[in-house]
């Protein structure tokens, strides 16, 4: 449910800080209801800046992305 999906995400945001470059990019897909609470996650993330969504065809935030400071 979504408490295993927001675990999911702590562990790619916890993984991301050991592979990602200075500047690289991180993009994640999210379901189209849960992409405000994913936001907030990587948001509060201290490593990472440009916390951003894309939208789908239908105008849903479904894309959360991040470069690392």
């Amino acid at each position: 449910g979504d408490v295993y999906k927001r675990q999911i995400h702590h562990r790619i945001i916890l993984g991301a800080q050991m592979y990602l470059a200075d500047e690289g990019a991180i993009m994640v897909e999210v379901a189209y209801d849960q992409a405000d609470e994913i936001f907030e996650l990587y948001e509060q993330c201290d490593y990472l800046k440009e916390v951003s969504t894309v939208r789908d065809n239908l105008g849903h935030h479904r894309v959360v992305k991040a470069r690392k400071a």
